[in-house]
């Protein structure tokens, strides 16, 4: 893990990231990392590789980064011992399906486009039988040429979360994720 963490710290220096965000950042993944810590080193993988694929379709590196670092921060709010389950049912699972719009409530003021692409990152196929959320209210200060990018950059935030979890040992998420 000390091996990511220090992949984190050389995006997040090589971005320019400045000293407020990375506080900022640094205080919510620790908080993360408390809370579950699987789903923290997902996040550090996934924040990593967003970076490095971001590159190849030019993309914004630090938005891709910040969004895929911070993409399931909104599972701060649900409850560890529904994560940490082997096998979850509907009713945990309807809970985590709650999590890019807690994400999006708080990173929206600091991180405005990344949020946005939080909280689309499960709205794409990629396999899954399910999608969510369900009705996302646009936000009339973006406009459309940006909101073009946001669902690009949350298509491949979402094709490298589907394969970073894909490659995680006893993944409760199977059965919500085979095609039917």
């Amino acid at each position: 893990m000390k091996n990511l963490e220090r992949k984190v710290k050389y995006w997040i220096n090589k971005l320019e990231i400045c000293e407020e965000e990375k506080e900022y950042i640094n205080s919510l993944l620790k908080k993360l990392k408390k809370h579950h810590e699987p789903t923290y080193r997902h996040c550090l993988r996934v924040g990593i590789l967003c970076a490095k694929a971001s590159s190849y379709f030019s993309y914004d590196e630090k938005i891709m980064f910040v969004s895929g670092l911070l993409h399931d921060i909104g599972k701060l709010e649900i409850e560890s011992q529904i994560l940490r389950k082997k096998h979850i049912d509907e009713e945990d699972f309807i809970k985590i399906e709650e999590h890019p719009v807690k994400g999006y409530e708080m990173l929206k003021e600091k991180f405005e486009i990344p949020a946005e692409i939080i909280l689309r990152h499960h709205t794409y196929g990629n396999g899954r039988k399910r999608h969510y959320p369900k009705n996302i209210p646009k936000n009339e200060e973006i406009n459309e040429e940006t909101y073009k990018k946001i669902n690009e950059y949350s298509k491949l935030l979402s094709i490298i979360d589907f394969y970073d979890a894909g490659h995680r040992k006893n993944d409760a998420f199977k059965k919500f994720i085979k095609e039917p």
